[in-house]
Parts: C-alpha cells; sequence; structure tokens
C-alpha cells in the first residue's frame, strides 16, 4: 500500500510540474502587441476614400519593432479582412492581389517604399491609417464588416483586431 501511495504521489507531482510547464511555455507565447481598429467616419459615398486607423499598442515589458503603414497599403503586415453584409470577402483590388501575390516589393515600392521602422516602448501605442479601398472593391453601395491581424514575429501568435462596421451609399 505505501507503494502505491508513493506512486500516486509521484505521478501527482510529475503531472503537477508539467502542468506548469505547459502554462509558462503558453505564456511565452503571448503576443508582444495588441490590434485596434476604428473606421475613420462610419459612411462612405461610393467610390469614396476609405481609411481605418490601425492602433498598435505594446502589451510586452520590452521594446518591440514597429512598421509605420501611413506611406503603404500595408498588406505585407497586416491580413486585412472586409466582408459584406452577407459575410462574403469583399472583392480585392489589383494592387491587392499583387501584394499578396509576391509582388509587393516591386508595388509597394512604386507607392512611396515598404515603410519605416521605429521601436515602440511597452505600454505606448502608434496609430496608422490603411486605406482599404485602395485594396477592396468598395464602390458598390452596402455594409460591411473590417477587421485586420498579424502574426506577432517574436512569439509568431497571430493578433486579431476588434471587427469594424463601414456602409458605402449611392
Amino acid at each position: 500500500m505505501p507503494t502505491r501511495r508513493r506512486l500516486i504521489t509521484t505521478a501527482l507531482v510529475v503531472l503537477t510540474i508539467s502542468g506548469s510547464r505547459a502554462q509558462l511555455a503558453n505564456q511565452s507565447q503571448a503576443a508582444t502587441h495588441s490590434l485596434t481598429i476604428r473606421a475613420k467616419q462610419s459612411q462612405y459615398r461610393a467610390g469614396s476614400q476609405v481609411s481605418i486607423e490601425v492602433i498598435t499598442k505594446n502589451v510586452s515589458d520590452h521594446e518591440i519593432e514597429a512598421i509605420e503603414t501611413d506611406r503603404t497599403p500595408s498588406a505585407t503586415e497586416l491580413q486585412i479582412d472586409v466582408r459584406d453584409a452577407t459575410g462574403k470577402p469583399a472583392t480585392e483590388t489589383a494592387l491587392n492581389k499583387a501584394i499578396r501575390g509576391g509582388e509587393a516589393l516591386r508595388v509597394v515600392s512604386s507607392l512611396g517604399g515598404l515603410g519605416e521602422h521605429s521601436m515602440l516602448q511597452p505600454g505606448k501605442s502608434r496609430t496608422d491609417e490603411i486605406r482599404i479601398d485602395q485594396m477592396f472593391d468598395l464602390s458598390h453601395p452596402g455594409k460591411y464588416t473590417v477587421q485586420v491581424q498579424r502574426r506577432d514575429d517574436k512569439t509568431g501568435a497571430v493578433v486579431r483586431s476588434n471587427s469594424v462596421a463601414i456602409a458605402v451609399a449611392e
């Protein structure tokens, strides 16, 4: 009987240590930043410039590299998901297809560069603007939802933003 108790106690200790290691591993995979988006306005006219603001916040305890997206369509860093009211993905523009298809350097360079790198201190945020009308066909009136995501370079975690709704009218 004492041997059986020792085996059970040993098994519990091993499971506890394993569980603690798994928790630490999961904690080390936490993202170093968060993403929040907001629409510059809630309604747009068909064919007009449609922009969102992307707020990147450093949620780590160390500085991280941030890439300014003001001068680029940003698809090289962010994945942008735009869907209509039925949940169907919005049609990509030729520019967005070229960027996602590996032509990013040529296309983005023609727009003024690949963005500038800067360091973001712990707890600090930066706001960048992205023109989603350059990346998706928003010429059809209707309601759309927008969400962005980015893979964290340090942890590999996928960081998703909130979703925002915009309306396009004639």
